[in-house]
């Protein structure tokens, strides 16, 4: 909480709320989540107070490393996501795929292009994540293309000879 007051903030895992926080001006408040998985984590004002100047993060530890991803605001969503390329070559020891999160109300229509080697299209329900899934193996190429009907988010994992890394795609406002 970089604000000068407390911080009062509801956590969710998908719709299911797991906890209310306080945090007090000028410090931290780490929590873990162990054995959770499976849907968007939302962080927000409890009802009835705000919450501003929140740096927001997520933490993974996957086989002995850490990645960390910055969260974003609703402000910061976008229809449209990009990534410079794709590879889930396993032979070389990667493996890729793609996340896309809704956190808004209505379902979300979101079509996935890399390259020109693959193209789907998914429902994302409202308040869920989904794994973009048919990728044909050794797929490697780009860019990488997400369009939405409303803004969402979209991120890329890669799995690199036992190392993991995440990062968010780039938002273009249509």
């Amino acid at each position: 909480n970089i604000g000068t007051g407390t911080a009062s903030v509801d956590v969710y895992l998908g719709t299911t709320k797991l906890n209310t926080y306080s945090i007090a001006p000028n410090t931290v408040a780490a929590r873990t989540f162990a054995g959770r998985s499976g849907g968007l984590i939302k962080v927000v004002p409890t009802p009835g107070t705000t919450a501003r100047n929140l740096v927001v993060s997520q933490r993974v530890l996957y086989n002995g490393k850490l990645n960390e991803v910055i969260g974003v605001s609703s402000s910061q969503l976008s229809p449209t996501y990009y990534f410079p390329w794709y590879n889930n070559n396993s032979a070389n020891g990667y493996s890729d795929w793609l996340l896309v999160g809704n956190p808004s109300s209505t379902s979300a229509t979101v079509t996935v292009k890399i390259g020109s080697a693959f193209t789907k299209t998914v429902t994302v329900p409202p308040g869920s994540t989904s794994d973009i899934t048919g990728i044909p193996a050794s797929t490697t190429t780009g860019p990488v293309t997400i369009t939405s009907t409303i803004p969402i988010f979209a991120s890329q994992r890669v799995l690199y000879k036992g190392s993991f890394n995440e990062m968010m795609g780039t938002g273009i406002e249509a």
